[in-house]
Order: structure tokens, then C-alpha cells, then sequence
């Protein structure tokens, strides 16, 4: 009896322990704000005007909890200098503050209850909760490009959205079916010919369906996340070098280690898509704030595959470029640097460095075409002119012959037939100008053009003998790309969308054949709904 009295009081102490342990450690069960939620624009702005100084801005997605932090803020900040904001400004404030109210609530925010996040369904309990939303909407294409006819493309899609959690566990789910009618398709399921879709008889409609859907864990402020979701790691609102979003979402490990409120350290190590079985992706990022109003990103990835996972590149902290060499230097390694400065509460410098191979450091600057690099610099201004609740973006972008290719196809920088890096093909240029301005919460407009400069390749042609030793940088004839493109944003009420998009193109020498020139204008209308 005393040998089963004392088995019952030790286990009752580890059990104990353990309850005890897990709820210590245990700080949110927050999920991610999409990539695409109107939050990151505006605490960039609020970036740039000083209000969320000194706060990791380039490692995207933020979790809820830290886009919470954000807005708490940001809201103490405009109490002790309102005349810094505008009417807009604080509108958006009011409704970010109404999105977070659950995570606002024991904090010194006035909330109004008419700005609180609708949801087709919700449920909180203690220690747990759950969100439901339905979401639809679709797109009208019209194009003058192929004949006098052109194109007329319809597009819709439907779905849900959940997150919420489970005791220590976060939630989220984003399942969509989408389906399109108006071209020829042709069905398909290798990932080297597009995203996986289904077509009809007569070849008029396709269908195909995504998703994001993770789960998240936090211990002692370390954050780990497992699942299908999509990444961005840079300081450009259109498109960074190293992981821009661009891609469908892809099954990875996350784990976030906040070093302290000036540093962020972010391990990820994902599948792929190719028509291989295996194809993997390790990466890691240090973003640090060394001084005021400067933020610095220290990237570096591999990509590898026809094999297992490898125990090195599961590390998370080991140098990937020693990793590679002593795993025989088969893989395909690439760094990066991103530096964002910002000055006079009005401008942000941002530029960004890509080395998908160099030959040796100190020829960095050779011609040899072994140096393959990419670099972007860009300037954004708010409200410039005083033009109130206007921003303006210039940007260039240049990205040399062969970045992002490999001499094996398995190692090529992308996921199915979309690069992770910047959407440019190798052996291009483009400067790109783009202007903002809200007219009030429900209302906005943006006019962007851009001139894109290619010659010879394309992300899966990798270097051969035949091209010689050195970069030969947009030699030979170029194919040149124009765009003007002016859109309209209308917000009825919140949750609902409608967009219109008027862009004239023209592209000269097409596919690099001279005199092959084509102009043509499209008409993009699209919708959203969140339910």
C-alpha cells in the first residue's frame, strides 16, 4: 500500500509539473494575418511617420498577437500626437483596434463596439475559441491581345476561413475552389506545367482549389509553426528578391526565436513542388534594428532535392553555405542582404542584395557570369507634396543572367512554375512608379507604370558553354515591356471589395525576336467578399 501510495503521489507530481510547465510557457495561441491584409500598409505608413519606430517590420506574416502590439501602439503614440494624423489615418486606426479587440481588451485602447471583427460564426471560451467566415468572390478579364476579338475570362471562387484555438493550440484553415471559364485549357497534374487543375470536355473551363492551413505553438515567447502557408521576408510592397510571397503556399516548419524587441531570428525548412519526388527549402533570416530608424535583413536559403531530408539542413543554425560545401556542393545556395532606413518621418530608403553564386568575394564585381546577383533599391514618400493620405513608390530592380537557375532542374529557385524570388526572369531590369492615394476609408486609387527590360533565359535555362564566360547583361535583342496600369478600390462596407483595373501594355521584340511587337489594353473587375 505505501509502494502504491508513493507511485500515486509521484505521479501526481509530474502530472502536476507538467500542467504546471505547459501553462507557464504557454503565451498565445495567435495564428498569422494573411499576406494580403490591409494591415501591413498601414503599419508601414505608421513605420515611416514614426508612430511603430524600432519594430521588425520586413519578416512577414505578423502573428495576430504582434499586429495587437502594433495597433496598442500605434494608439498611444496618436494620443500624444494627434495633429501628426490624419482623419484617415485615425479611421483605420479605430477599425484595426475594433479587428484585435479580443487581444485589446486589457489594454488602455477605447474601442468602439460598432468597429468590432464580424464573423459568420464565433465562440469563445475559456482558454479556447473559435472564427468562421465565408468567403467568395471572382474577377472579370477582358483583353484586346490575342485577335480583334480578345479575350473575355471569367473567374470565381468560394470558401472558409477558420482560426481559433485549442487549449495551447493555434488553428487556421483558408480552403478555396475556384473555377474559370472563357480561354482553352488543358489538364494537367505535373508540377512543371502550373498549379494542379481539371478541365472540362469542350476545354472552355477549369477548376482548381488551394489552401492555407497551419498550426502554431509558442514556448517562453519561441514560436513554432507547422503547416501549409506562404512567407515574405523584404522591404518591398511589390516584390522582394529573396522570398516574395509570389508562390502558392508550401508545407514548412516555421520556428520564430524573438531575440530581444530589436532582433528576430526565423528558421523555415519546407517542401516543395516539382515533378521530382522530393524537393525541400531551408532558410533562416536575422532582422535586427541596430540604430533608429534603420532595419537590417540577414537572409540565406538552400534549395535541394531527389533525396530524403537532410539532418544539416535541418539545423537551424548552422551556415548553410558550409552545410552545402560539405554535403558535396550539389545544392543550390543563395544569400541576402536587405537594409530599409527611414528619414524625417517621410521617407524610407529601402535596397536589397541577392547572391544566388559568387565565384570568389573579392570579384563580386567581375563580369564572369558565375557572380549571379540581384539587387533592388527603391524610395517610398508619405504624403509627398502634402498631399495628404497619398504615398509614392520608385523602384529599381535589376537581376542578372542565370539568378535563380541551377544545372540541376530539381534545384531551380521555385515552387511548382512560379519563382519564390522576384517574378523578373533572369537577365532583366525594371523600373518601377507607383502612387497611392485614399480618399477616405471606403475609397482609394493607385496608378503605377512600369518598364521592364529582358533579354535571353528564363529561370530554367541554366548557364551553358555556349554562352560564354562572361554576364553579357541584356546583350543581343532585348525584349522591352510597358505598362501603364490605374485601379479603383471601392469598400461598400466592411468586409466587401470591388475593384477596377484599366492597364495598357506593349511589348517590343517578343521572345527576343526583333520587330515582334504587340500593344494591347486589359479590363480587370473583381470582387470579394468576407462573410
Amino acid at each position: 500500500n505505501e509502494r502504491r501510495n508513493m507511485k500515486r503521489r509521484i505521479s501526481t507530481f509530474i502530472a502536476g509539473a507538467l500542467i504546471f510547465t505547459i501553462t507557464d510557457i504557454v503565451y498565445s495561441q495567435s495564428v498569422n494575418l494573411p499576406l494580403d491584409h490591409y494591415a501591413y500598409c498601414y503599419f508601414d505608413r505608421m513605420n515611416i511617420k514614426g508612430a511603430l519606430s524600432g519594430r521588425i517590420m520586413g519578416t512577414k506574416p505578423f502573428s495576430r498577437d504582434k499586429a495587437a502590439e502594433y495597433v496598442k501602439i500605434i494608439d498611444s503614440y496618436v494620443k500624444a500626437h494627434k495633429g501628426d494624423f490624419s482623419k484617415l489615418d485615425l479611421s483605420i486606426l479605430e477599425r484595426l483596434k475594433g479587428e484585435f479587440h479580443d487581444k485589446l481588451k486589457n489594454s488602455k485602447c477605447e474601442i468602439d463596439k460598432k468597429e468590432y471583427e464580424p464573423h459568420f460564426y464565433g465562440w469563445k471560451g475559456k482558454g479556447s475559441s473559435f472564427y468562421a467566415d465565408v468567403v467568395l468572390g471572382g474577377s472579370l478579364f477582358l483583353n484586346n491581345k490575342n485577335d480583334e476579338n480578345g479575350d473575355f475570362i471569367k473567374r470565381a471562387f468560394y470558401g472558409a476561413v477558420i482560426r481559433g484555438n485549442v487549449g495551447e493550440l493555434g488553428i487556421y484553415s483558408d480552403a478555396r475552389i475556384f473555377g474559370e471559364t472563357g480561354n482553352f485549357y488543358t489538364q494537367h497534374y505535373k508540377a512543371s506545367m502550373g498549379y494542379p487543375q481539371s478541365v472540362s470536355k469542350d476545354k472552355r473551363e477549369k477548376t482548381w482549389d488551394s489552401a492555407e492551413a497551419y498550426l502554431t505553438y509558442n514556448l517562453k515567447g519561441i514560436r513554432i509553426e507547422w503547416g501549409r502557408q506562404n512567407i515574405k521576408w523584404g522591404y518591398s510592397e511589390d516584390s522582394p528578391l529573396f522570398l516574395s510571397g509570389n508562390t502558392p503556399s508550401f508545407d514548412m516548419l516555421k520556428i520564430a526565436v524573438p531575440i530581444s524587441r530589436r532582433a528576430l531570428f526565423t528558421y523555415i525548412h519546407g517542401e516543395l513542388r516539382s515533378d521530382y519526388s522530393h524537393k525541400w527549402i531551408a532558410a533562416h533570416r536575422l532582422e535586427i534594428l541596430p540604430l533608429r530608424g534603420i532595419s537590417i535583413g540577414i537572409n540565406e536559403a538552400v534549395v535541394y532535392g531527389k533525396r530524403q531530408a537532410e539532418t544539416a539542413y535541418l539545423n537551424p543554425v548552422i551556415p548553410y553555405l558550409i552545410a552545402e560545401h560539405t554535403l558535396g556542393d550539389r545544392d543550390n545556395l543563395c544569400m541576402g542582404l536587405d537594409l530599409k532606413a527611414i528619414i524625417a518621418k517621410s521617407f524610407k530608403f529601402y535596397g536589397e542584395l541577392f547572391i544566388d553564386d559568387l565565384f570568389s568575394p573579392f570579384d563580386i564585381f567581375q563580369n564572369y557570369w558565375g557572380n549571379k546577383l540581384a539587387v533592388q533599391a527603391g524610395v517610398s514618400v508619405i504624403d509627398p507634396l502634402h498631399l495628404t493620405d497619398s504615398e509614392f513608390t520608385a523602384e529599381y530592380t535589376k537581376i542578372d543572367p542565370f539568378v535563380y537557375t541551377h544545372h540541376d532542374s530539381v534545384n531551380v529557385f521555385k515552387n511548382y512554375t512560379y519563382g519564390l524570388g522576384h517574378y523578373l526572369r533572369p537577365n532583366s531590369d525594371m523600373i518601377l512608379i507607383k502612387a497611392k492615394h485614399r480618399f477616405s476609408i471606403f475609397f482609394q486609387s493607385a496608378i503605377s507604370l512600369r518598364q521592364l527590360r529582358h533579354g535571353k533565359g528564363s529561370i530554367d535555362t541554366p548557364h551553358s558553354e555556349q554562352d560564354g564566360e562572361s554576364k553579357n547583361f541584356l546583350s543581343g535583342v532585348v525584349e522591352n515591356f510597358k505598362q501603364a496600369e490605374f485601379e479603383l478600390k471601392f469598400q461598400p462596407r466592411r468586409d466587401v471589395y470591388f475593384s477596377v483595373k484599366f492597364i495598357k501594355c506593349r511589348t517590343e521584340n517578343i521572345d527576343n525576336i526583333k520587330g515582334s511587337n504587340i500593344s494591347w489594353d486589359e479590363l480587370v473587375i473583381s470582387s470579394y467578399v468576407n462573410w
